[in-house]
């Protein structure tokens, strides 16, 4: 455990927050617009699973790699970041281009994280956009439930243009993931 009881990466994040604007709850009309956070998985909250694109299609081949996504290792500054939001009153939408069908393998490895309650959400890959650009498949997600969600901040890896160009603030996961890849 942590001084703290947190790591060094996630302190310093939340020192960061003293100094920003976390948003607000708006209302549209009579409807609340909660504010929210996008959550993505791979490489936000654990760790990579090689993926081969060519086998998308193969559902023995998802099935395979669901399956090895359960050895997948925590990011601890994703999960403590995770944690502070949702303490900071954000609602938590995960948004991962991991197909649907491993939906159970992905709520026991966010179990295993000690986060599988933290989150509002959690929308997957739908397997007919199996092949398409993860920007993709995240903005049809974004569309989907936009009406629910005030999204003030995004936690991932990728698709920081699909985040910029929707006014989303980014919580770029390549400073603690280790990947020095950027989108």
């Amino acid at each position: 455990m942590w001084p703290w009881g947190i790591c060094p990466e996630a302190l310093g994040l939340k020192l960061y927050f003293l100094t920003i604007d976390l948003g607000t709850n708006e209302e549209v009309g009579k409807v609340v617009m909660k504010k929210a956070v996008i959550v993505d998985v791979d490489l936000t909250l654990v760790g990579d699973t090689p993926f081969d694109m060519d086998r998308c299609h193969s559902f023995s081949y998802l099935k395979e790699w669901h399956i090895n996504t359960l050895k997948a290792e925590k990011l601890e500054v994703g999960v403590e970041l995770a944690k502070f939001f949702h303490d900071a009153g954000f609602k938590l939408v995960v948004m991962t281009a991991r197909d649907v069908t491993g939906r159970a393998e992905l709520m026991m490895k966010l179990k295993e994280l000690g986060i599988h309650r933290l989150f509002s959400e959690v929308l997957m890959r739908e397997s007919v956009d199996n092949g398409k650009p993860s920007d993709y498949v995240k903005g049809k997600m974004i569309d989907k439930v936009a009406h629910k969600y005030n999204f003030v901040f995004a936690m991932d890896d990728a698709n920081h243009n699909l985040y910029r160009g929707r006014g989303i603030k980014i919580f770029d996961a390549n400073k603690w993931n280790g990947k020095e890849v950027n989108s």
